[in-house]
């Protein structure tokens, strides 16, 4: 175990960090990570209401379907099928020539994992605090090398079995994967069409790496052959893939650049429609297929804040957020569309799925992101509300004996506070948001929020007579 110890002064000049860093970056962005994120839940719900309007279901098999360019179009249960071969590249030998859409092979590497565990403890006299530092290690099977050279404790020395191979997953994904005769799918939607199964038939009863020969056993390819027990240094290998088969897709439909007459997909997204709908079919489908067709910086420009003169620093937390959620990858989290951070439909799915099935996993996956995102906005605003507050603690603890006690009382009665302010805060941001999208669920939360602080006045209020009339 290792023992360090800091003094008074040291925690005093860390709680002052806590202050400033609290103050101008954790608060600061939390605000903005919760607007962002509210401005695009409302956003994707009016989105996905004119998507439950405007959606069309679409047999592939019909020989022209240039009239559904420019509009958002549900293939149900449609054959899937991967037309270019694939292999894998650590693995030459596993390879299709047709029929496989995705190839994935997932090495893994048996070794030494190091956990730390902090624990501190305040000294009773002087203020200051004192940490033990305990490390456990246990072996696992690992998708990264991990360097032992930097473990506390020794004894624990990683080793590999195999030379040159690297760990981690690598996919291969098909260069051409088609939908009947007439619709060709972009990577993002092949990727979140995929039915995974178990592809060690492919390697057959060996699986080779230059030398060295890999035993199959309980759906892995192990190098030694598995004898029992593992030893620090063995690899092994699943070897999975997604074979041609049914697929349901809900996306915008346009022209392939690629294949001459050909048809592919591309985000439906929010745009401009004028007052009470005033916006002709054909203005609407240029709209839809001009607005599919913008990359992340296109879209960072339409949402960023200003950023001229002193708005640039008023406006730099949102900013940095909002390029964020317009860069990152938006569909290859998974099915459905994953989890989306720009306010867009553009989802696949293994299988058969009905128009309503799919318009209801993009629901769902709106609300698991809005949620996801939240919970961690709300638990980065109560922290920063927190950090204000740590020099109170550190300039309680210096009294002898007692210090301690009120120093972490007084923690705990502020983060309760605190907890109450946040909530304020985030209501807040969640009225603002729905009002401009949804003015009566803005409404709504704008009552809970005064329903919120008028309780905390109230509440306030007694405690204050209480003690008067104590």
């Amino acid at each position: 175990a290792e023992v360090t110890h800091k003094s008074w002064f040291e925690r005093l000049g860390d709680s002052i960090v806590s202050v400033l860093v609290g103050l101008f970056v954790v608060i600061p962005f939390s605000i903005a990570l919760l607007w962002v994120n509210e401005r695009r839940n409302a956003q994707l719900e009016s989105l996905i209401s004119h998507a439950d309007a405007e959606a069309e279901t679409v047999d592939a098999k019909q020989k022209d379907v240039s009239e559904y360019d420019g509009m958002l179009v549900h293939l149900e249960g449609e054959m899937v099928k991967g037309l270019e071969p694939v292999a894998d590249k650590r693995f030459p030998a596993v390879k299709m020539e047709t029929g496989c859409i995705m190839l994935t092979s997932d090495v893994q590497v048996y070794q030494w994992e190091e956990t730390e565990h902090s624990e501190k403890k305040k000294d009773s006299v002087g203020g200051g605090e004192t940490t033990t530092t305990t490390y456990t290690y246990k072996k696992v099977w690992s998708s990264s090398i991990i360097n032992s050279s930097g473990f506390h404790v020794s004894g624990h020395t990683n080793i590999v079995q195999v030379t040159g191979l690297s760990a981690g997953s690598q996919t291969e994904i098909n260069a051409t994967v088609k939908i009947e005769d007439n619709y060709f799918l972009p990577e993002e939607l092949t990727r979140q069409v995929a039915n995974f199964q178990d592809a060690s038939k492919l390697a057959g009863d060996t699986l080779q790496f230059g030398s060295y020969t890999f035993k199959p056993d309980g759906g892995f390819f192990y190098y030694p052959a598995k004898h029992g027990e593992p030893n620090t240094g063995d690899f092994r290998v699943k070897l999975t893939h997604a074979p041609d088969g049914p697929g349901s897709i809900l996306a915008l439909q346009m022209k392939d650049k690629k294949y001459d007459g050909g048809r592919t997909f591309g985000p439906y997204r929010a745009i401009p429609r004028g007052l009470c709908m005033g916006v002709s079919d054909q203005d609407l489908k240029k709209r839809l297929l001009a607005q599919a067709k913008k990359d992340g910086d296109d879209l960072y420009e339409e949402e960023k804040c200003w950023d001229l003169g002193p708005f640039m620093c008023l406006c730099c937390c949102c900013n940095i957020v909002t390029y964020c959620f317009t860069h990152l990858s938006t569909s290859s989290f998974g099915g459905g569309g994953g989890l989306s951070l720009t306010p867009e439909v553009f989802g696949g799915w293994a299988g058969q799925l009905n128009k309503k099935g799919c318009l209801d996993s993009v629901k769902l996956a709106g609300r698991a992101t809005k949620w996801v995102i939240r919970i961690v906005g709300w638990l980065l605003l109560w922290a920063g509300f927190n950090a204000l507050f740590t020099p109170l603690e550190v300039i309680l603890d210096i009294i002898p004996f007692l210090g301690p006690y009120l120093g972490s009382g007084a923690t705990a009665v502020m983060g309760f506070v605190n907890f109450l302010l946040t909530l304020v805060v985030a209501f807040l941001l969640v009225s603002i948001a729905y009002m401009i999208y949804h003015p009566m669920i803005g409404l709504l939360y704008l009552s809970i929020t005064t329903g919120i602080v008028l309780g905390i006045g109230y509440v306030a209020t007694l405690l204050s007579a209480k003690q008067k009339h104590d």
